[in-house]
């Protein structure tokens, strides 16, 4: 009889292979393993810390044999940081790995095996890229630290003091306010009990501008040593342009908060694509990967191929960047996001830009798609750019009777990319090629653009 895993149980498993989200795979007793820190051709020992019926997730506890593609990780805090899960692992296998996952999840779970796959866009930069980091303040055991959870314990934050995806500065202004913090007798919050007051260092870079923000998450509006510890950060952070204060007195334990005060210098942060300009406030989206965001947009546009009379659609579109990136282009681009605050900065950005044929309405995307398909509007290509978790179904079936010539659907997640473009092929749009981009080296992330084009005989079903 064979023994049932439990948790905290210790057990040596070879991996085999790795999977989308970037843990390495193994099987124990015919169950899979999927563990952290593994490469193909290792045999590890690991650490139960879930099990389910089918599979167990482990944590990694020693290396046994060796594979010939592992490297020495750059950073100290490999082994226990979340971040950097493939640091050990060299880029051009990293490529490798995430092209092959687009081109297994196309033909897994979106039925789609003969996609042609262009070579992936590669980074120009696979260390510093970071233009955005959340650091968390927490206990370790007793002590409080602050830096990023443990990899794998939402009760534990370990002090960084060394990061390779972020900036020196970034790092540096993270160690003046935690001594500030520390000789200040300032709580940090503890996850276990509640109780604490510093909750988030937010740190926000323009990297290719220099303008450097941060933004304090606080349980209180007021608490002791507040005006002490904001005047020892502006007066140490070098470079800062922007220091904001944040409330958040609800148990979430996220970054944003109930109140927004601007502490010293400038409402936002100024970053470019090409050669626009995008001002940035703390809660703004914008891609994490400056540089490479250019690429992306250079590939959307690519796969676009719009002609200058031609009328865009761009569904969750967040701050406008790829609507204003395509609108010198065409005829006109309209942008929906259902975040008001994020339509309000496209919208400046627009005006920023001197861009006037780009539209931005704030809304759900499923209902304004009920309005558009009642309107005599039509877009020859609609972009799309959701969230990780993809379309709804119902989404999908509104887009297509929108009758658009041309869908480019942009995701960062192959799994649910792959998913939506099944539901598009039900609809008589076929994928015609997919063009893997890296913005998240040392990570398993992949971003992916895809282009479909609409079979003019195809009839959707009617209703809603």
């Amino acid at each position: 009889m064979i023994e049932k895993l439990r948790k905290f149980d210790t057990i040596e498993i070879d991996i085999e292979d790795l999977a989308l989200t970037g843990k390495s795979i193994g099987h124990h007793n015919g169950m899979v393993i999927m563990s952290d820190q593994g490469l193909p051709g290792e045999r590890i020992s690991c650490q139960i810390t879930m099990t389910k019926r089918r599979y167990a997730f482990a944590r990694f506890k020693e290396l046994l044999k060796a594979s010939p593609r592992r490297i020495e990780p750059r950073c100290s805090n490999f082994t226990r940081c979340g971040g950097c899960t493939w640091q050990n692992l060299e880029y051009a296998d990293q490529i490798e790995y995430k092209t092959r996952f687009i081109r297994e999840a196309l033909a897994r779970i979106g039925k789609l095996a003969n996609i042609p796959i262009d070579p992936p866009v590669v980074a120009g930069e696979t260390f510093y890229y970071r233009n955005k980091m959340e650091y968390t303040f927490g206990h370790h055991d007793d002590d409080p630290a602050v830096g990023m959870h443990v990899r794998g314990r939402f009760d534990k934050v370990f002090d960084l003091k060394e990061c390779y995806l972020q900036s020196e500065q970034s790092v540096q202004a993270l160690e003046i306010v935690r001594q500030a913090a520390i000789e200040l007798q300032i709580p940090f919050m503890n996850e276990r009990t509640g109780d604490g007051e510093l909750r988030f260092l937010v740190v926000r870079e323009g990297k290719l501008t220099g303008d450097f923000m941060l933004n304090l998450v606080t349980f209180n509006r007021e608490f002791a040593g507040r005006d002490e510890l904001f005047a020892r950060i502006i007066d140490g952070v070098s470079g800062l342009s922007s220091l904001f204060h944040t409330v958040n007195g609800k148990k979430a334990n996220v970054a944003i908060g109930d109140e927004l005060i601007l502490v010293h210098g400038q409402p936002h942060l100024t970053e470019h694509i090409g050669d626009l300009k995008f001002q940035i406030t703390p809660f703004s989206f914008f891609q994490t990967n400056s540089r490479q965001t250019k690429s992306l947009y250079d590939v959307i546009l690519e796969h676009a191929s719009p002609k200058p009379d031609e009328q865009i659609l761009d569904l969750f579109c967040g701050c406008g960047t790829i609507s204003l990136y395509l609108a010198r282009q065409v005829g006109s681009v309209l942008g929906i996001e259902l975040n008001a605050e994020a339509i309000e900065m496209a919208k400046r950005n627009a005006a920023l830009n001197g861009i006037d044929n780009a539209e931005f309405v704030a809304g759900d995307v499923r209902k304004l798609l009920v309005e558009l398909s009642h309107s005599d509007r039509h877009f020859h290509t609609i972009i799309t750019d959701p969230p990780r978790a993809g379309m709804e179904q119902k989404a999908i079936q509104r887009i297509v009777r929108l009758k658009a010539d041309k869908i480019v659907a942009v995701s960062c997640n192959p799994a649910t990319l792959a998913r939506d473009l099944e539901l598009f092929a039900e609809s008589g749009y076929i994928t015609q090629r997919v063009t893997p981009v890296d913005m998240f080296p040392q990570t398993a992330h992949i971003e992916a653009v895809a282009t479909l084009l609409r079979d003019p005989d195809f009839q959707p079903p009617a209703g809603d």
